[in-house]
């Protein structure tokens, strides 16, 4: 995988049809990366720890033990980073999956039928097109406001 980029970078190929999808995987993989160096970090500390409390027990299968999990850490804590990444970066794609079906099936789910007047729709129509319009030439902007947006919100969405 190529290595994320600042999100406050947009690049100009990202305004094709399938450019929100890279700029979520763009952020979706500097998230693991940053969350795969602290669980590192974590795994260190615990292997530290497991160290400490070796040198410190007087019972000789428990010194054994914390020596064990210490050996079982440094021999494959690069095989437990990469997996725990893979499997983070996994389910936030999956989740991303999940969230836009959802989102598509809520939009293409019919809403309660009922007649309008012609002016209404012509409003409506004009409106949504209009909404569109702006929507396809700033998309990227307006995600970018709308999560910043949201962060000062303190709202999900």
């Amino acid at each position: 995988m190529q290595e994320a980029r600042n999100i406050l970078e947009f690049d100009p190929t990202r305004r094709s049809v399938g450019g929100h999808q890279r700029l979520l995987d763009d952020c979706g993989e500097l998230a693991a990366n940053r969350l795969a160096e602290d669980y590192a970090q974590a795994l260190n500390v615990l292997r530290q720890e497991l160290h400490r409390r070796a040198a410190n027990t007087h019972v000789h299968d428990t010194s054994l033990l914390y020596l064990q999990g210490m050996e079982l850490l440094r021999d494959h804590a690069d095989a437990i980073g990469i997996a725990f990444r893979q499997g983070l970066f996994a389910a936030y794609k999956q989740a991303c999956r999940k969230a836009l079906m959802q989102s598509q099936a809520s939009v293409q789910a019919p809403a309660a039928l009922s007649l309008v007047e012609a002016d209404e729709l012509e409003q409506t129509l004009a409106v949504s097109n209009l909404a569109h319009a702006l929507h396809n030439a700033c998309g990227e902007e307006l995600f970018g406001l709308n999560q910043r947006l949201g962060l000062l919100l303190m709202c999900a969405n």
